[in-house]
């Protein structure tokens, strides 16, 4: 009798644990749904903010542009706020900051306005893209981890797919100030739910910011991604404006002046650069990047490879992308499947080799034919980049002390944002070249990028770990 009672206990509490979890769980889904669904909302409505202030659309490229801008120089700052204060508090700072600013921008009288709206909401953005992470990986711990990272990361891939529909039937039906006011009501409930369920983390007071370090790091990636911007932006492959000379050189020094600083003063560092010199967080670093690299390449160039070299339809083509989405959004459910089966190092070659299978297809204009046949591949791809990005993500935590992990999920973003922003910007490019006629060198580099995943796939093998 007493050892059933024990065993019906233990049931119990193993129960509320999963429910508690799952409360965790949704109320940082809430929250990190808010910059993705902001994003592909606006960018549905630009053309209606463009006719409402009487500009062009390329005058409306900079509240995109600081808006990305704001969010990356928050990351590290945000990495040492995790450290000194509690996690709890700094998520609920990022949820308060984007429901302010949220409701600033639909009252934006003026470009300007909007502009200064959309900084504040780009520092909420960073707080919680920055947050969340740690939060979770806390809460849980490593052993649920991974399998708690795919259900958060759902909203990564279910929002830009029915996002333009929800946006674009609240244009239809409101006006563009909509596009802004619908994140209130998710704000508040994220608050609510936060103020709930998100457990309090502690930090430590003692944790002093190294505001050279900060401004030096800041600077670099801000000029970095003002010129991935501008260049992504524009329809001159081949010229380069003085800004942004000025601003590859401004990055480029103060990089190399961080990785001075940040030596000299490791323990205190804003992000700890030491973490590269672990095999296991440096090849993971690179698969990360490279995936990102390829993932967000593909969403932005892929429509108008479709669109303007083979006449597909805007709904065809944006079908593609669905399709795509529906890939990634599988690819979640089977990680930790795989993860239980193969050592990581043999799940990030599968999904690299998947990749490349699903993008070489796309190197022959004759594929294009077939829409069934372009869909397909779109699957694949959409499975395969799913799985590494999600995999790269979850395994930088590997062997990682709990005072590291605002530091790994600061580069997790970093790392992310540069892959894409550069990736980007380099499919602009090689598109408006189009050298041989159709879009062959944008699909070599897309092809490029998930192929030489391999490299950092292979290497995880020398330095493998059991699967968290």
């Amino acid at each position: 009798m007493t050892s059933f009672l024990k065993r019906k206990r233990a049931s119990d509490n193993l129960i509320n644990s999963n429910v508690s979890d799952n409360w965790i769980i949704l109320s940082l889904v809430l929250g990190s749904i808010l910059p993705l669904l902001d994003s592909t909302a606006l960018g549905v409505a630009i053309p209606s903010l463009s006719q409402y202030f009487s500009v062009s659309v390329h005058e409306l490229q900079k509240i995109v542009t600081f808006y990305t801008l704001a969010a990356a120089v928050t990351v590290p700052l945000c990495a040492w706020g995790m450290k000194r204060y509690n996690t709890k508090c700094v998520w609920l700072s990022g949820l308060c900051l984007f429901l302010l600013s949220s409701a600033a921008c639909a009252t934006a009288d003026s470009l300007n306005q909007l502009t200064a709206y959309r900084i504040v909401q780009g520092i909420g953005a960073g707080v919680l893209m920055s947050a969340m992470q740690p939060i979770l990986l806390n809460a849980l711990g490593r052993e649920q981890f991974r399998s708690a990272m795919a259900k958060v990361a759902i909203p990564a891939v279910v929002v830009p797919i029915f996002g333009p529909f929800v946006a674009g039937g609240i244009l239809e039906l409101t006006s563009w100030h909509w596009i802004f006011l619908i994140n209130v009501p998710i704000s508040i409930g994220a608050l609510i739910f936060a103020l709930c369920f998100v457990p309090n983390c502690l930090g430590n007071r003692g944790a002093a910011l190294d505001l050279t370090g900060y401004l030096t790091f800041a600077l670099a990636l801000g000029s970095l991604v003002y010129v991935l911007s501008s260049i992504s932006s524009s329809n001159r492959a081949f010229y380069l404006s003085w800004d942004i000379f000025c601003f590859t050189f401004i990055c480029i020094a103060c990089f190399c002046f961080y990785i001075f600083h940040t030596l000299r003063r490791s323990e205190s560092a804003v992000l700890d650069i030491a973490l590269f010199a672990g095999g296991q967080f440096r090849n993971t670093a690179i698969l990360l990047f490279l995936s990102s690299f390829a993932f967000y390449a593909g969403l932005f160039i892929l429509p108008s490879i479709f669109v303007q070299s083979y006449d597909y339809s805007v709904l065809l083509s944006s079908s593609m992308l669905g399709i795509g989405g529906v890939g990634a959004l599988l690819s979640r459910f089977y990680l930790s499947r795989l993860s239980s089966v193969f050592s990581t190092a043999n799940v990030a070659l599968i999904g690299t080799l998947f990749g490349v299978l699903g993008t070489a297809p796309l190197l022959f204009p004759l594929v294009f034919d077939s829409s069934i046949l372009v869909g397909l591949c779109m699957l694949i791809r959409g499975a395969a980049l799913g799985l590494l990005t999600l995999l790269a993500m979850t395994n930088l935590y590997v062997d990682i002390t709990k005072e590291k992990t605002p530091d790994v999920s600061a580069w997790s973003r970093v790392l992310t944002l540069l892959g894409g922003s550069i990736g980007t910007a380099l499919m602009g490019v090689l598109f408006h070249v189009d050298i041989f006629g159709f879009p062959s060198m944008t699909i070599v580099a897309l092809l490029a990028a998930n192929t030489i995943c391999l490299i950092p796939a292979f290497s995880l093998n020398m330095h493998k770990n059991n699967p968290t």
